[in-house]
């Protein structure tokens, strides 16, 4: 089953097949295109699972451009070692250096997201959550009464000397 960009992946198979290009996928391969596809599944919602997180709106829509090009990316990249991973698997030997570096890049780029630094532009947030500055720094007030509202504060400090 082909994959429905913005409900299934944020990439296809041909992004995948464009990272390993050393790979062809077929229904007779190992790993088959349905299995690659299933990996791109896995990795838009590992994804979509720290885009919620930070906020966003899940998943993100394909009319946010610009989001969708740096999704596309990293959602082709996990599909792609994942691919690889399952080639290792089944009896190609040990995973190469390649497959290694590759599965660093896509961890590296799932580690921005969750701390927030990566700010996706045109992507929609959502009003559940607030909204991350980076990961020590929350956007938003925290003292607020039952209404809402935040409180004055409880002391104040000037450094007038």
């Amino acid at each position: 089953m082909p994959i429905t960009l913005g409900t299934d992946g944020y990439a296809v198979a041909a992004d995948v097949q464009a990272i390993n290009q050393q790979r062809t996928y077929t229904t007779t391969t190992k790993p088959t295109l349905a299995q690659v596809i299933d990996f791109i599944t896995d990795s838009f919602w590992e994804i979509n699972g720290l885009l919620d997180a930070q906020g966003y709106t899940v998943p993100v829509a394909t009319t946010a451009t610009k989001a969708s090009l740096i999704l596309q990316r990293i959602n082709a990249l996990g599909g792609a070692v994942l691919a690889e991973e399952a080639a290792y698997s089944v009896g190609m030997g040990n995973e190469n250096a390649r497959t290694v570096s590759m599965r660093e890049q896509y961890e590296k780029r799932l580690d921005l997201l969750r701390k927030g630094e990566v700010s996706l532009i045109d992507a929609a947030r959502g009003t559940d959550s607030p909204n991350i500055v980076n990961e020590k720094t929350p956007a938003g007030s925290f003292n607020l009464d039952s209404s809402g509202v935040e409180r004055a504060p409880s002391f104040t400090r000037t450094m007038d000397l």
